[in-house]
C-alpha cells in the first residue's frame, strides 16, 4: 500500500494535484446480467457473471475517460477496484487533467458535474441519484457514478490513501466448547481478510 501511495504521490509532483475523483459501482440489475440468469437465480447467485459484466463496463469507462476524453484530456490517472461487504465491485479513479482542461472556474465545473435534481419527467433515471454526477456517464452506464472535483491540495493525501487503503478485514472466531461447555473467546479470536465470491472470481479471471 505504501509503495503504491508513494508512486501516486510522484504523479502529483510531476503533473499536479488530481482534478476529478470518480467512483463507479456495479449495478446488479444491468440487462447484461439479468438476461443471463437462469430461472429462479438472482445476481448474488452468479458472482462470475457480475464480475465479467463489471469488467466490461469498467473497460468501456476507461475508454470514454482516457481515449474519447469525455471529461477532457487526462494527463495522468490512478484507479483501484474494491469490493463492498455485500460483494459488489466498485472502482475509484483519480484523474489529473491537462492544463486547459483543469477545473478553474464555475463554468467548467457546471459543464462536467451536476449536483442538482434533474427533471423527474424528462430524466427519470437521473432523478434516482442525489449525488454529484455527470449526466452523460450516468445515463450511458446506468449505475452509480459519483463525479467530484478535487478542490484543495489538502485532499490529495487523503484521496490517494483512500484508494490504496487495502482490503476489507473481518474478525472471526471458530469456537469449540471445552468439557464444561465453556468457550475461551480470547484464545479463539482470529484476524482475517474478508474475501467475497465476486472478489475471488475477479482475481481468478
Amino acid at each position: 500500500m505504501r509503495r503504491r501511495y508513494m508512486d501516486a504521490m510522484a504523479l502529483v509532483r510531476r503533473y499536479g494535484k488530481p482534478d476529478i475523483f470518480l467512483t463507479m459501482t456495479c449495478n446488479p440489475n444491468w440487462d447484461e446480467i439479468r438476461q443471463e440468469l437462469y430461472p429462479g437465480q438472482t445476481p448474488q447467485d452468479r458472482p462470475d457473471l457480475v464480475v465479467r459484466v463489471f469488467r466490461a463496463k469498467l473497460e468501456e469507462l476507461k475508454n470514454k475517460l482516457l481515449k474519447k476524453d469525455i471529461l477532457g484530456k487526462v494527463r495522468a490517472y490512478v484507479y483501484v477496484v474494491e469490493f463492498q461487504k455485500r460483494g459488489l465491485p466498485h472502482a475509484h479513479f483519480l484523474l489529473i487533467m491537462e492544463g486547459r482542461y483543469k477545473l478553474t472556474c464555475p463554468e467548467q465545473y457546471d459543464r462536467l458535474i451536476s449536483a442538482e435534481l434533474p427533471n423527474k419527467k424528462k430524466y427519470p433515471e437521473l432523478y434516482k441519484w442525489v449525488v454529484p454526477y455527470n449526466p452523460h456517464l450516468l445515463r450511458y452506464f446506468n449505475c452509480h457514478i459519483n463525479v467530484e472535483a478535487c478542490g484543495s491540495i489538502k485532499a490529495v493525501k487523503y484521496l490517494f490513501k483512500y484508494i490504496y487503503k487495502g482490503h476489507d478485514r473481518a474478525s472471526i472466531a471458530v469456537s469449540e466448547a471445552d468439557k464444561n461447555g465453556d468457550i475461551d473467546e480470547i484464545k479463539q479470536y482470529r484476524d482475517a481478510r474478508w474475501v467475497t465470491p465476486p472478489e475471488a472470481l475477479w482475481r481468478i479471471y
